[in-house]
């Protein structure tokens, strides 16, 4: 079942843009791999079957947000493709009447613009979910859900609370997660402990309520793994690794007045990110510290990571054995 399946739906969303008279078996490959590849991994093919036929408004609203998404992922791709065509004689350009060709700094900007757009739909669907989640009962229990909130950042919305410096597009936040898995690792999970990591994790993964500590505690790790995660992955994103080399991304096309840094400006950056991972470390530790006790965080409280707060130390009855006098 694919939910866009006319042209006159590209041109809906796209508007003066999109030429209505392209025929939508030109574009229905480009939809299948948008729906396939992009979009029911993160809703489901539960909640998909759901939009077919939406039943009440806010599953109709759902349904726009991913044809809208759809529509300008497809749309990108086809781009490309278009500008070109493969026959008997190789691949060769398409030659219009009346028509001019545009220059490539043209193409290219027309190009970021699509890529652009596309990731803004993609962004403003998962915005939509995240937002309604609570009603969408559908997805939470999807495993698409489950699997996206094995992080403990899922989405452009969470990305964008803990790191506003960047811009909390979903390419963005796919980049970021190819790191996550380690950074959460080495930088949150040992300063939870096995246990609490766990316990918070499966919560989230589960769609389980948290308590007003667990929702403070998640907010603090956030706050560490974002710029963390970023710290990791600045010197590696304007570089493409190849079989056959390595590759570095220079500049800009199509956009004005943008070029790469250099590495000095690199390494300022990730100085400026470092403080942040070392301020939000110290205030996850304060954090845990202060709130754990027997029934909060006890899994954390019982272990050799808590340490009691300054002059806050847990009273324990002195040790009289064998003493003549008996000390308080």
């Amino acid at each position: 079942m694919i939910l866009v399946t006319t042209s006159d739906q590209f041109a809906q969303f796209i508007g003066a843009l999109f030429d209505k008279e392209i025929y939508f078996n030109q574009l229905e490959p480009f939809v299948v791999d948008a729906q396939e590849q992009l979009i029911e991994p993160l809703l489901g093919s539960a909640l998909i079957e759901e939009l077919e036929n939406p039943s009440v408004e806010l599953l109709q609203q759902v349904r726009r947000h991913t044809q809208k998404a759809i529509v300008w992922a497809a749309f990108e791709q086809a781009q490309v493709s278009f500008l070109y065509q493969f026959g008997n004689a190789g691949l060769s350009r398409f030659k219009v009447d009346k028509s001019e060709k545009l220059a490539q700094w043209e193409i290219d900007t027309i190009l970021a613009d699509t890529a652009k757009k596309a990731d803004t739909a993609l962004e403003q669907l998962m915005d939509f979910l995240t937002t309604h989640q609570d009603e969408l009962p559908t997805w939470t229990n999807s495993t698409a859900y489950r699997h996206a909130h094995q992080l403990l950042i899922p989405t452009t919305v969470e990305l964008r609370r803990a790191l506003p410096e960047v811009a909390a597009t979903h390419s963005m936040l796919v980049r970021l997660q190819l790191f996550m898995p380690r950074t959460e690792r080495r930088y949150v999970r040992n300063m939870l402990g096995d246990a609490l990591f766990d316990e918070l994790t499966d919560k989230r993964i589960h769609g389980d309520t948290l308590t007003r500590e667990e929702t403070e505690l998640l907010s603090y790790c956030r706050q560490l793994l974002a710029p963390v995660t970023l710290w990791e992955a600045l010197p590696t994103l304007n570089v493409i690794f190849q079989p056959d080399g390595i590759r570095i991304i220079s500049s800009f096309k199509g956009l004005k007045d943008q070029k790469a840094v250099n590495p000095a400006q690199v390494a300022e950056l990730r100085a400026e990110l470092w403080k942040q991972v070392e301020t939000a470390r110290g205030e996850l530790r304060t954090f845990l510290n202060k709130t754990a006790s027997a029934t909060v965080f006890s899994s954390y409280f019982n272990s050799a990571l808590y340490v009691a707060p300054t002059g806050q130390a847990e009273w324990t009855m002195p040790d009289n054995e064998g003493k003549k006098h008996f000390r308080l």
